[in-house]
């Protein structure tokens, strides 16, 4: 199921105007504290298998960062359940990454004004047996006005560490995409 929603996705062109603000150079903001918004892909996967994805996550990056959890949960969480936006299994995949840019609330913010929620990006769980299947990491790349879907399964046993390092600007999609891609 994941793959198959890989696939769909997967160099699918959206527009960046509802992002353009997270985008422009004049005023990038900084999405270190940003966490990655986490989806239902599937109609197997409640919000109990996308808390229990949420704590490994957020355990993983944790410990890659070397932080006490008190720490890192000031930080900010890798990835996060929007309490209201949290299944996506009822929309095709096409209309799912649409929707993510056009309808999800990205305008939250944390402290300091930063953003609550990473814009242009999200976890997706497609199937309730996530350690073995793995987790569907979509990003969106932005250029020149249009943004083209990129997709992958991460390694479920280290994908935590994949979302800390693109959020903090460690690595970009294709490090991310060699190191932690599941085979």
């Amino acid at each position: 199921m994941s793959s198959n929603f890989i696939s769909a996705v997967r160099g699918q062109h959206v527009s960046a105007a509802p992002v353009q603000s997270f985008l422009d150079d004049n005023s990038f903001p900084d999405f270190t504290s940003s966490s990655l918004a986490l989806f239902s892909l599937g109609p197997d996967v409640g919000r109990q298998v996308l808390a229990e994805v949420a704590t490994e996550l957020n355990k993983q990056a944790c410990a890659e960062l070397g932080f006490e959890p008190d720490e890192f949960e000031e930080l900010g969480l890798a990835a996060q359940i929007h309490p209201d936006s949290w299944s996506l299994g009822d929309q095709s995949p096409e209309r799912a990454v649409q929707w993510f840019i056009e309808r999800f609330p990205k305008n939250e913010t944390i402290y300091n004004d930063l953003p609550k929620w990473y814009p242009i990006g999200f976890i997706g769980v497609a199937e309730a047996n996530w350690r073995e299947a793995g987790v569907v990491l979509v990003q969106y790349d932005a250029k020149e006005g249009e943004m083209t879907v990129r997709a992958i399964l991460l390694d479920p046993s280290n994908a935590g560490a994949a979302l800390i390092s693109l959020r903090q600007g460690d690595d970009d999609f294709n490090n991310i995409k060699k190191f932690h891609e599941k085979s």
